[in-house]
């Protein structure tokens, strides 16, 4: 965990905290912030250089270690910066049908997601105020549209999300709190690469995305977003005093409300999708 240094407490800047924040999306949204003025605090089991830069700070440690996000959430609390934004984007995954990935990984991925996410919400609550119009957004994906086969239990992690932050929005709107999800499609981030395909023999490989069935691997929607679009359009929530959901690409939003008003949609679509991927 990085030393938090002194500082003049004579400052009205903002605070984004940014779990998750060392590489890819996390990152790029943390340097976005910092350039834009806004002091910086990251989590992440990965080194992140400051640069010893003012405002800047990164907390090295594991998420799913309680005593660690305790201790860090504790020394956020003593800098002179409001928190008024934290992106929860902490996340991890395992490809392959569920029987054939190793438990341990399916664990992995249930307390770097959820138990971990769920456990930094019950720490910065207490942090937060509408005086600072503080926001959290959690970062989530396509798989809240329906179950991913092949990604069954990343899938139930992101769901469980969702569905955690909008019963927090209901809890938390009376106090001034927003809570929103960002619902992402497909980004060229280094965790992509990280990703490993497990089959029935115990062997696994490289993870190099799933196809597609019929016309969809050229929609707008499934084309690779870099990860420096997130910053902007987080920033410009947070400006704003909209309410509900994120949707990057922006053309995801359509397919969201179809497959909750025509769930059959996106169940048939998947159905395809299995049997394209069953091989690889």
């Amino acid at each position: 965990m990085s030393k938090v240094p002194k500082r003049n407490t004579e400052t009205n800047a903002p605070l984004i905290l940014i779990s998750g924040g060392a590489s890819g999306i996390g990152l790029a949204v943390a340097r976005y912030f910092h350039a834009q003025g806004w002091a910086v605090a990251t989590l992440d089991r990965n080194h992140r250089d400051t640069n010893q830069q003012e405002g800047d700070y990164h907390f090295q440690g594991d998420m799913r270690c309680p005593e660690f996000l305790t201790q860090a959430l504790f020394e956020i609390a003593r800098l002179p910066f409001p928190v008024s934004l934290v992106f929860a984007n902490v996340g991890t995954s395992a490809a392959g049908a569920f029987e054939n990935i190793p438990w341990h990984k399916h664990q992995e991925v249930l307390d770097t997601n959820l138990r971990a996410t769920l456990a930094l919400t019950h720490l910065v609550l207490p942090l937060l105020s509408a005086e600072n119009r503080a926001l959290i957004v959690y970062s989530t994906s396509v798989s809240v549209l329906h179950g991913v086969p092949q990604m069954a239990t990343y899938s139930a992690t992101k769901a469980a999300i969702h569905a955690f932050a909008e019963a927090l929005h209901i809890e938390q709107e009376p106090h001034g709190i927003r809570i929103s999800t960002l619902m992402l499609g497909k980004f060229d981030t280094p965790a992509k690469q990280k990703i490993r395909v497990w089959h029935a023999d115990g062997s696994n490989r490289k993870w190099g995305g799933f196809r597609l069935p019929g016309k969809a691997e050229g929609q707008a929607y499934n084309r690779e977003q870099s990860p420096e679009i997130v910053g902007p359009t987080l920033m410009r929530y947070y400006q704003s005093h909209r309410q509900g959901m994120l949707f990057l690409p922006t053309s995801l939003s359509f397919y969201y409300r179809t497959s909750r008003l025509i769930p059959q949609v996106m169940r048939n679509f998947y159905r395809r999708y299995l049997s394209l991927n069953q091989e690889q």
